[in-house]
């Protein structure tokens, strides 16, 4: 019925903005979508009036804070960056290729056609896998680096 929703409400509304909390956001806030993405998991619900206020407005804060922060990137996530898409290029790719090639190569040899979907779906699994590039890739876009 959402009767007990509308009282906390009510009662949050009448809570007093804690600026130490906001204060806190802005602390610890960092320019990434990884941060934003763990802020968001990070909101639990609460009971208490009180916890509720301070952790909304930590939170906005903190990704206000993330969203129109310093757009330069850091030296080392464009240094990282490099490293993971070469290694992404000169090792990951090819893996992926390769073992796309062996079983299309054995489904050909066996005429079971269908096999090749299974090789689509193996190289692209293997190249998802390189967890440090694909994680690295979404903080660089998120700076526009390319």
């Amino acid at each position: 019925m959402g009767l007990s929703h509308d009282s906390r409400e009510d009662k949050v509304s009448s809570q007093p903005i804690p600026e130490n909390a906001i204060e806190k956001g802005i602390n610890i806030a960092v320019c990434s979508p990884h941060f934003i993405k763990k802020c968001i998991e990070s909101v639990k619900p609460k009971k208490n009036p009180n916890e509720i206020m301070y952790q909304a407005c930590m939170y906005s804060a903190a990704i206000a804070k993330a969203v129109i922060g310093d757009k330069t990137p850091p030296d080392e996530l464009v240094k990282n960056f490099k490293f993971a898409r070469e290694r992404y290029r000169k090792r990951t790719i090819p893996i992926a290729l390769v073992t796309f090639s062996i079983i299309s190569i054995i489904s050909i040899a066996i005429q079971n056609f269908l096999c090749i979907l299974l090789g689509i779906l193996a190289g692209y699994i293997i190249q998802r896998l390189d967890f440090k590039y694909h994680y690295l890739k979404e903080d660089t876009k998120w700076f526009g680096i390319k």
